[in-house]
């Protein structure tokens, strides 16, 4: 019980976070690559 409730968070946590970055590079007016150096 405890291991799908753990796999489901990750799961989740995942999304969001993807979310977050495609939505944080979508704000950024140039094009965002992630080796910029």
């Amino acid at each position: 019980m405890n291991f799908t409730r753990r796999n489901l968070m990750a799961g989740a946590g995942a999304a969001v976070a993807s979310t977050f970055l495609a939505r944080a590079a979508g704000a950024q007016s140039f094009a965002f690559t992630p080796n910029q150096r």
